[in-house]
This record gives structure tokens, sequence and C-alpha cells, in this order.
């Protein structure tokens, strides 16, 4: 995202562009609800985090699949999830090495 966001007021209607599309992935529809903390997915960032830490602006990041269908069989956890499933939340993980290296 270009820009900063409060989720307390975010609608469609006034939701910030993406600037860039960094990465995707295909999520297989799952047939049953696979229980949790679910089935984990990853992308790989580092192209964004390295340009935002390069830039001194924060990481900012927002995940949405290009299935319009609201029953897909896809799950996903968000992040202000409460503690029942805090092993579900999205996490970023950073290993900060020199490039090249």
């Amino acid at each position: 995202m270009d820009q900063d966001w409060d989720e307390d007021t975010l609608t469609w209607n006034n939701a910030p562009l993406a600037g860039e599309n960094i990465t995707g992935t295909w999520v297989d529809p799952l047939p049953v609800l696979p229980g949790w903390p679910g089935v984990p997915r990853q992308w790989d960032v580092s192209r964004a985090a390295a340009q935002a830490h390069a830039a001194g602006r924060p990481l900012r990041l927002a995940v949405y699949s290009a299935d319009y269908a609201y029953h897909s069989g896809r799950y996903f956890t968000a992040s202000d999830v409460d503690d029942w499933d805090e092993v579900g939340r999205p996490t970023l993980t950073v290993t900060w090495g020199e490039p090249g290296q």
C-alpha cells in the first residue's frame, strides 16, 4: 500500500490503492475447514521489505483474493483475531542479511 490507513474507518470506498502487486501464490480451495490454526501459507515479500527499509517508510502490505466467491473454500485469519487463534494470525518474519551473501 502506498499510504497509511485506519482499520476503524476503512471501507471499500476509501481504501488506498495498492501500489504494486509484490507476489502471489495459489491457494487451492479446501473441501472442509481444516481446523485451527489452519494451513500455513507463505509469501516472499523480501523486495518490498528491503524497499521500505531503504526509503525509511513503514512496510504496508495487503492480502487479497482474486476469487470473487465469498465462500470459496479458502480460510484466512485476520491479524486482530482474539488470543484463541493467536498462532493462526499472519506473521511477518524478517531475516536481515547483506545483499549478495
